[in-house]
């Protein structure tokens, strides 16, 4: 026997109960749930030997660690790309066995940044081609650098990475980290 008041409460329980639910999954997938992925936590700061350069897909950005300055955190996509509407290229370490590295390097050497002038580390952009040095300095033409990430080590020894943070910068006479407004 069908009972009309029953179904109907029945109905909006069920209602409810999804409401609830997709709520829930709002909150969680595009409010963050409470938590802070505004400062991000990445591996031991001893597993990152002086002198190299590891990439964090995750965060899309390089993690740069020079025995002179610490860590460097650099953006893995420069302005030009931030900014375009149509195709966007990271930028990419030049393997060491490039046939290109020893050219550019030597080319651009007089432009890298004091920190950067004892490596033979370079980044390149695919789209257009910037050549950036190991601290992120453009290096092919004027324009901005890569963009800058605060880091710190936490009391556990993680390093962790505030990536509301960002600094932007380029060259500006002798200084290669003018600072400048970043883009969106």
């Amino acid at each position: 026997m069908f009972r009309p008041p029953v179904a109907l409460g029945c109905a909006a329980a069920v209602v409810v109960c999804a409401l609830v639910v997709l709520a829930f999954v709002f909150f969680v997938v595009f409010l963050g749930g409470g938590t802070s992925s505004d400062v991000v936590t990445l591996n031991s700061a001893d597993s990152y030997a002086p002198g190299t350069v590891t990439y964090s897909g995750d965060h899309n950005i390089y993690v740069v660690r020079l025995a002179s300055v610490g860590f460097i955190i650099l953006a893995d996509m420069d302005e030009a790309n931030r900014e375009s509407t149509t195709r966007k290229c990271r930028v990419q370490p030049l393997k060491p066995d490039d046939e290109n590295l020893l050219p550019l390097t030597q080319k651009y050497a007089s432009q890298m940044s004091p920190d950067a002038q004892s490596t033979t580390f370079l980044f390149q952009e695919a789209c257009n081609g910037a050549v950036y040095d190991i601290t992120g300095v453009r290096l092919d033409a004027p324009g901005p650098n890569l963009a800058r990430y605060s880091s710190t080590v936490s009391s556990g020894g993680k390093l962790e990475v505030d990536m509301r943070s960002r600094r932007c910068t380029q060259r500006e006479g002798d200084d290669p980290f003018a600072p400048i407004t970043c883009g969106p």
